[in-house]
């Protein structure tokens, strides 16, 4: 994507500046020391998370009356409106003034009276994140800039910067960056990280994002995504690509080509180059099944000749029709155009959700597979559901998965259906649900009712096949190859937990 020309604007044209590493220390203990945090404004507004917050009419919030420091902060910098600068001096010292002014996070609103900052800025996780502001600061609505910073504040960001892993790495990627939130809550598990977008205004906000928030062990650059890291590999490469289909891209953080997939497609074609191997890749995409395709079958297809050295995860968080997806469009001419490309690719489902994309580190049977994710879903979960896959998968780990110790989890619930047979309740039809780190429902035969119920850690699944077997209990059929799928399929559920430390994972 080219360069895009941005009309001038008062507080467009001043975004703050990227200070010394003092000023920059001032500045962050004025948020600290006025308790500006994430779980604090959370509370203040009475939500769990940022992105469950009702935005307000301006009226409303211009009514509300600033009370303290933390009300303060929240009024110029979340909800991006002036404040009248008697009420900024009188929460605010002289010091915490000047540590604001200095990196012209506060700036005079074209008014004397009123002080209003040149971008929001909000409590991300246990991170500060600056972006650009979507409205004037006396709280009328502006359109998007084609190069506007997104903000770190719904859940989409959210979702995909929790479910990254919280284990060390020595060398991290952030593909198309933004402001930088990813790659500074990374930054305490990552030894080296280079934060790179082709947007020269999303590598500025990044890194006073970066200096804002003390992160000395990331590194910025501006390039189309590989390009500024040529000659470099990584053990983790993430990343939150554009993704809409637009037939004119417009808004660089918004619209990800023809298909919504054009980017996306680049950054796993290159992960051959980039990624080493043991290495594991983190997306947040949105994608589609086309007919006889899905969208994981896809991405294998797009690592041409090393598409065998991965395994894949496509976690969903929504897989919708197309003419369901289609209600979303904003503008009739979004509608015509999506329909259109729908017809013409023959896709199936609109899918949307994390993926994961592990290189082995020598040579196996490769996974691919799909799971709903469920409200809990964390980067441990997706690793560890990539990592039983895979190890169910090695011809070697028979034995280890016969060992096992399965317990029930504690997300599962079990739906039954009672018919009175003879004069008595008999249950007939019985359905597993579960909704924790992954979402699923689905109807097992009865005798497979039976082995969850009874599993209390207490016996191998060598074990329990082994009693069940001689009491009877297993149809004939059933031997020790199809219990051990019974297994590997309740645990990728979450309604069986066995120990994560019983196998030793992501060897191959």
């Amino acid at each position: 994507m080219g360069a895009v020309a941005t009309p001038v604007n008062f507080w467009y044209d001043t975004p703050p500046r990227l200070g010394t590493p003092a000023e920059f220390a001032a500045a962050r203990r004025v948020f600290q020391e006025s308790g500006y945090t994430y779980a604090n404004v959370c509370a203040r507004f009475g939500v769990e998370r940022l992105f469950k917050h009702k935005t307000r009419s301006a009226g409303e919030l211009f009514a509300e009356p600033v009370e303290d420091a933390l009300g303060a902060l929240i009024r110029l910098f979340g909800h991006g409106l002036h404040l009248h600068r008697s009420l900024v001096e009188r929460f605010l010292s002289a010091e915490s003034r000047e540590s604001l002014y200095a990196l012209h996070l506060l700036e005079a609103a074209g008014d004397p009276d009123m002080d209003f900052a040149p971008a929001v800025v909000f409590p991300f996780l246990d991170a500060l994140a600056m972006s650009d502001r979507f409205g004037t600061p006396s709280g009328t609505p502006i359109d998007l800039f084609p190069d506007a910073v997104y903000p770190a504040l719904f859940d989409n960001t959210y979702n995909f910067v929790t479910r990254l892993p919280e284990t060390r790495c020595e060398a991290l990627l952030d593909l198309g960056t933004g402001n930088g939130c990813a790659a500074i809550c990374q930054a305490r598990f990552a030894r080296r990280i280079w934060a790179t977008d082709i947007s020269p205004r999303a590598v500025y906000f990044a890194e006073f994002n970066r200096r804002l928030n003390g992160c000395d062990n990331i590194e910025t650059a501006g390039g189309d995504l590989y390009e500024p890291v040529r000659g470099l590999t990584f053990d983790r490469i993430v990343t939150q690509p554009p993704y809409l289909a637009a037939e004119t891209d417009k808004i660089v953080y918004r619209d990800g080509g023809k298909d919504g997939e054009q980017i996306f497609r680049r950054i796993v074609q290159g992960l051959p180059e980039f990624l080493r191997p043991g290495g594991t890749c983190y997306a947040l995409v949105m994608g589609s099944d086309r007919e006889g395709e899905t969208f994981e079958r896809r991405i294998r297809r797009w690592l041409g000749e090393h598409g065998e050295q991965f395994d894949i995860l496509m976690g969903c968080d929504l897989a919708q029709a197309p003419s369901e997806f289609l209600e979303t469009s904003k503008t009739p001419e979004e509608r015509t155009y999506r329909q259109g490309l729908y017809e013409q690719t023959k896709t199936t489902a609109v899918v949307y959700g994390s993926v994961v994309m592990r290189r082995k580190k020598r040579p196996g049977p490769a996974v691919t597979m799909r799971m709903f994710l469920g409200a809990k879903a964390t980067g441990k979960d997706l690793d560890f559901l990539l990592d039983w896959k895979a190890a169910a998968a090695a011809p070697d780990i028979a034995a280890k998965l016969w060992n096992l110790r399965p317990r029930l989890g504690a997300d599962g619930e079990m739906r039954t259906i009672h018919r009175v047979r003879d004069g008595q309740l008999i249950g007939e039809e019985f359905e597993l649900h579960t909704n924790g780190a992954f979402a699923s429902k689905g109807k097992v035969p009865d005798w497979v009712a039976q082995v969850v119920a009874e599993c209390d850690g207490s016996l191998t699944w060598a074990e329990r096949f082994e009693r069940l077997h001689e009491e009877g209990r297993i149809p004939a059929g059933v031997g020790r190859e199809e219990f051990g799928r019974v297994l590997t399929m309740l645990v990728c559920t979450g309604f069986l937990e066995v120990s994560r430390e019983s196998l030793v994972f992501n060897e191959g």
